[in-house]
């Protein structure tokens, strides 16, 4: 490969990565949306709570916060 094509390859793969991104926010800010309403609606449970903490680690580990991710334990 040439330094134009290497250069190419390189800008497609990161543009990729941040449609693959952007995709990832989109799809967890709707479950967050859903899982919030459901709060507001009264359904405080662990389980619930626990689904929002996951969800919101996974937005700050998408900020370029990794460490985050520790914070999502299964």
């Amino acid at each position: 490969m040439t330094d134009v094509q290497h250069q190419l390859r390189a800008k497609f793969e990161a543009d990729e990565a941040e449609l693959c991104r952007l995709a990832e926010w989109r799809c967890i800010a709707r479950r967050l949306d859903a899982l919030y309403a459901d709060q507001a609606a009264g359904n405080d449970s662990v389980l619930t709570r626990q689904r929002i903490a996951r969800l919101e680690a996974l937005q700050m580990a998408l900020c370029g916060s990794p460490e985050t991710m520790a914070l999502s334990q299964p």
